[in-house]
């Protein structure tokens, strides 16, 4: 969910019987082509409200989706609405605003928008963008996927430490029953 120009299909591991991605917009044709050869079917969907049905999936990707979505909690439980029971949901959240990820922001998009003079505008525009920080995701994902089995993991460092990550997955296993 949220596979944008399917930047991450090169990442996954193959194996499947069948894969979808799915975002607001559909890539440029080529990209839909190239995603085509290897066995991925793009879909239009918004992950406020699927156009799947529930149980169909053994695993879902999202990956720095919440924090542009205007309703976090529909959007996660939609995912466990969708998932299979056993099933897994990987979501991958910048740490945003933590100290790493500010200091990561500042040394490179911040510094080449201050050097083109749009400096103001870049951080008007990721603060739209960014509407829901880290924190608060981390707890309205904890509190939507109660019942089920929830891992968190940091990158780069493998513990959950907000300020001294970048990114933090969360892996949750939707049990059997709920």
């Amino acid at each position: 969910m949220g596979a944008n120009n399917g930047e991450h299909a090169d990442f996954v591991k193959r194996g499947w019987k069948s894969y979808i991605a799915s975002d607001l917009r559909l890539p440029e044709p080529k990209i839909l082509a190239k995603l085509s050869q290897q066995a991925i079917d793009f879909q239009l969907a918004d992950i406020e409200k699927l156009p799947f049905s529930s149980n169909v999936f053994d695993r879902v990707i999202t990956t720095c989706v919440f924090h542009h979505v205007d309703h976090p909690e529909q959007s996660i439980q939609e995912l466990i609405r969708v998932c299979k029971p056993g099933g897994e949901i990987s979501i991958l959240l910048p740490n945003d605003p933590g100290l790493s990820y500010r200091l990561l922001r500042k040394w490179s998009s911040l510094r080449r928008a201050k050097k083109a003079g749009i400096l103001g505008q870049a951080q008007l525009e990721h603060a739209r963008q960014h509407r829901n920080h880290y924190l608060s995701l981390k707890i309205v994902i904890a509190n939507a996927s109660k019942g089920n089995i929830i891992k968190i993991s940091g990158f780069p460092i493998c513990k959950p430490f907000y300020d001294l990550n970048l990114l933090t997955r969360i892996l949750i296993t939707k049990k059997n029953s709920l």
